[in-house]
């Protein structure tokens, strides 16, 4: 079975979870994370598990990031992406 690690901050919602059930049903497994602050302890537990991050680019920066350095928020997958290359091997 193939894992997905997918951070979205609408990781929970009633859409989501539907896709997700479709996904299992077609043997992927997807660990949903929906805040950046947990991102990096979550990734950190799980690493070994995942075969692909499914990352969503407009999301709110929460405590993590700046909304300056976000763009408002537009760029945080973006800005969330440069930092998990530089951390997670």
């Amino acid at each position: 079975m193939i894992t997905v690690f997918c951070i979205d901050d609408e990781v929970n919602t009633e859409k989501m979870i539907s896709k997700f059930e479709l996904m299992k049903k077609r043997g992927i497994n997807v660990i949903g994370e929906n805040s950046i602050s947990n991102v990096f302890n979550r990734l950190n537990e799980i690493a070994d598990q995942i075969d692909l991050i499914l990352l969503d680019i407009i999301m709110p920066p929460d405590n993590h990031y700046s909304v300056e350095e976000t763009n408002g928020g537009t760029n945080t997958g973006f800005r969330l992406l440069i930092d998990i290359r530089k951390n997670i091997r």
